[in-house]
């Protein structure tokens, strides 16, 4: 019983078909989302920064410990 609830089944998937950016792009979408592509993943500290700012939310971020070498300073964000 234990072991049954520690590793549930997995439940229904979707079967993806196609490029899978696209399809993820569509499904944000689909859900109310924004979605903005980049060029590079140097290029999202931008992005991010430019979404908030349309927004008018508060710049301080939190990442993943891989992503804490991007430029998020050079963006105008700080990090908590």
């Amino acid at each position: 019983m234990i072991a049954e609830v520690a590793a549930p089944p997995a439940g229904p998937r979707p079967k993806l078909t196609g490029d899978l950016v696209d399809c993820f792009c569509k499904r944000s979408l689909a859900m109310s989302s924004s979605v903005e592509q980049v060029a590079s993943l140097a290029a999202a500290p931008g992005a991010i920064a430019r979404y908030l700012a349309a927004g008018g939310l508060p710049t301080a971020t939190i990442c993943w410990h891989e992503y804490a070498e991007l430029d998020w300073a050079g963006a105008g964000l700080t990090s908590l």
